[in-house]
Formats: structure tokens, C-alpha cells, sequence
């Protein structure tokens, strides 16, 4: 094993692959694709024990998925998604803000936290999907791994720029560019045989010609869009052209959205087995996070989904959300017969006993709308769970 393990990241450093994505790299090499389990990690703690060996505390990782940005009263902060293991747990909102000054936190009105945990919220959760795909991602082509793996240095390098150089520009071609190799990739899972290289940088042109061959894809209209609006030619790469840190902050959003959205559309077509997917009435859903939804009634082009939750940090959570039926591609059916039972018990349990009667907005449930896309916040002190697929 160890002589195995040497070759690989020989390999690996070759290829320039970061240290941190190595071990995974490995053990994708050496086993191919292993559920999430036991065997799993039985399987996974001699690579890791390899690389610690060899590499000491600098293949330790801090538990951040990933670090994006969040503009607060004119400063760029990096806002976390944590990977925090499997039991729920809570913490204040300014915990998920790397270097976010106490007396900056304790001056914030309620009115400047909400967008705040919002873009947690949508960063969390968008990374979590990316961070599903790539611990699991052999199903995939070499095309797509590759163009998957690079948006994810897009993504990375864009909130570093901004953070460090505030090189807006700059980041908003990383962004754009993220954007792009993840619509290609998804180009190229639907069998096209189109040239990717040929369609270049114009997102337009690749959204174009996904959308013309799955039709699902058409909920991203609004982020490409504004994307382009941000990036609409080549000149950002090559000449000064204005753009504030607002509009670049709001690009890498934009791009994160797309990336997140897709990965999350691609693993649950692994789960169901097929693209195809529709909502219908007295049926439980899960969404990317694993929150638990029923489906009360599809109606013409929409489908209304009551979420409900228990926590012991927020209590019994209800609250009926209206969607159209293009989004079913990100919801879950639950068809393990088992899974539906429990479901049907813990439903019937939050209709028995509902608990106090609350406005979407005291819990900051809310869906949002804006250039980035649009999302559903969670509550203002949101739980952190680990990430699954």
C-alpha cells in the first residue's frame, strides 16, 4: 500500500494537483467509487494515515469546505461553509464570517443580518452540493471531472482575489469562467456532440444550446444572464472597465449558484436513476440540504410543497412553498417505502401538534429573488448539518 500510495501522489504532484484534494484522489484511484459508509471510511483511514506520515499537519484540514464571499458595509468578508460531522449544531452567524470584527457583529441591525445569512445560507448549501460531486464523481466523464474540478479553482481563486487583491475584474472572469466549464459539462452529459472548445467563452451560445437539449436547465436563465451583463465580452480580461466589488461579489454568487444548482440536479439524477423527474401530490420530497418536504398539490404550472422540520435549536417548523414544476429536478421523491412510512408519522406529528403559529419572516424563511437566482433563506440562527449527497 504504501509503495501504491507513493506512485499515486507522485503522480498527483506531478499533475499539480493541491495537496488538499490528493488523498481523495488516491483512494478514488485505488477503490473507484465506494458508498458513504463504514467500509468507506475503514478503506479511506490508511490513505489518510499515509499522508499525514508523509506530510505532517499540512494535510490536516480546518473543516472548511470552502470560503466565499459576503459584502458587509463596504468590506468583503469570506463567509465558510463548514463540514461539521454528523450531529446537528448551531452557532452564532458571525462564527461562519472569517474575521468579521466583534464590534462590527454587535452594530448590525437585524435588517443588515437578514441578507447576511441569506448569502450563508446560499453559499453553504450550493458548496455542499459541489463538495457531494467531487468526494463521488467517477460516474462522471474525464471531460466533465475536469471541467468540474477547474470551476472549483475558479471559485476559490475568485473569493481570494477579491479578498486579497480586490481585483474585481479579475474575479468576475473567474467567476464567469466557472459558470462556463460547469454549463459545458452538463452540455456534455446530455450526450451533444457538440466541440466544447469551439463554443469558447459565450455563455449565451453554451446556455443556449443545453437548454435547446434539456429544457430543465432554463431555471438558470436568470443568473447567465446577468452574468453576461457583467462579463458581456473579452475586454475584462484585457483592459481597465469599471466594475465595483458589489458586482463582483454578485457575479461570483451568480456563478456559484449555476455550479451548485447543476451539481445538485446531477446527483439526484444518480439517486432516481433518470433525468426525468415531476412532482405529484401526497408525495414526500428532499431537497439538497435533506429537508423534508410534502407535496400537497400540483396545480397547473406549480406545485405547492409544505416544508416542515423539528430541531432542538428551532423547534417544529411548517410553512407551505409554492414552485414551479421545473425545479422539481432539485427535490428528491422518496420512494424507499420504509423512509415514506416515517415521513407520514413525523408529518401527521407536526399537523397534530403545530406549536405556535409564526410568519415566514419571524423564522427568516423567505424565498429569495436576485441576479444570483433564487433560493429559500433558512432561519436566522441556522443549523449546520454535514453535507450529503
Amino acid at each position: 500500500m504504501d509503495v501504491q500510495l507513493a506512485d499515486l501522489d507522485k503522480e498527483l504532484v506531478s499533475a499539480g494537483v493541491p495537496l488538499k484534494y490528493r488523498p481523495l484522489d488516491c483512494f478514488k484511484r485505488l477503490y473507484g467509487s465506494v458508498p458513504d459508509g463504514p467500509r468507506r471510511n475503514q478503506l479511506f483511514d490508511p490513505v489518510i494515515e499515509w499522508y499525514l506520515k508523509n506530510y505532517g499537519d499540512a494535510v490536516r484540514w480546518d473543516g472548511i469546505i470552502a470560503r466565499f464571499p459576503i459584502f458587509i458595509r463596504g468590506v468583503v468578508y469570506l463567509g465558510h461553509a463548514r463540514f461539521v460531522g454528523e450531529e446537528e449544531t448551531l452557532a452564532p452567524f458571525e462564527e461562519g464570517i472569517e474575521g468579521l470584527p466583534k464590534d462590527l457583529t454587535g452594530s448590525l441591525t437585524p435588517e443588515e443580518k437578514r441578507p447576511i445569512m441569506e448569502k450563508l445560507t446560499f453559499g453553504g448549501r450550493n458548496f455542499y452540493s459541489l463538495h457531494n460531486l467531487l468526494i463521488d464523481d467517477d460516474w462522471l466523464s474525464t471531460t466533465e471531472r475536469n471541467l468540474t474540478r477547474r470551476a472549483l479553482f475558479d471559485l476559490e481563486n475568485a473569493a481570494v482575489t477579491l479578498k486579497h487583491t480586490g481585483d474585481t475584474q479579475a474575479a468576475i472572469v473567474q467567476a464567469h469562467e466557472a459558470a462556463e466549464k460547469y454549463l459545458k459539462a452538463a452540455l456534455s452529459r446530455t450526450g451533444s456532440t457538440k466541440d466544447l472548445k469551439k463554443l469558447g467563452h459565450d455563455i449565451p451560445k453554451i446556455f443556449k444550446e443545453l437548454v435547446g437539449t434539456q429544457p430543465r436547465y432554463s431555471c438558470l436563465t436568470l443568473p447567465v444572464e446577468n452574468l453576461q451583463k457583467l462579463s458581456p465580452n473579452m475586454e475584462l480580461r484585457y483592459t481597465s472597465v469599471p466594475r465595483s466589488m458589489e458586482m463582483a461579489v454578485e457575479a461570483y454568487h451568480g456563478a456559484l449558484y449555476v455550479c451548485g444548482l447543476i451539481a445538485q440536479m446531477w446527483l439526484f439524477d444518480k439517486a432516481r436513476a433518470t433525468t426525468r423527474s415531476r412532482f405529484k401530490a401526497d408525495r414526500f420530497y428532499i431537497d439538497g440540504a435533506g429537508t423534508t418536504f410534502y407535496c400537497k398539490r400540483v396545480q397547473g404550472d406549480s406545485a405547492t410543497l409544505t416544508l416542515f422540520r423539528s430541531s432542538k435549536f428551532t423547534g417544529s417548523q411548517m410553512a407551505d412553498i409554492t414552485m414551479g414544476l421545473s425545479q422539481s429536478a432539485l427535490y428528491l421523491e422518496v420512494t424507499d417505502a420504509l423512509q415514506d412510512t416515517q415521513l407520514r408519522s413525523q408529518f401527521t406529528l407536526h399537523l397534530r401538534y403545530p406549536g405556535r403559529k409564526v410568519s415566514p419572516d419571524e423564522i427568516g424563511l423567505k424565498m429569495v429573488h436576485g441576479p444570483e437566482g433564487s433560493y429559500a433563506t433558512a432561519v436566522l440562527k441556522v443549523p449546520i448539518v454535514k453535507p450529503k449527497g
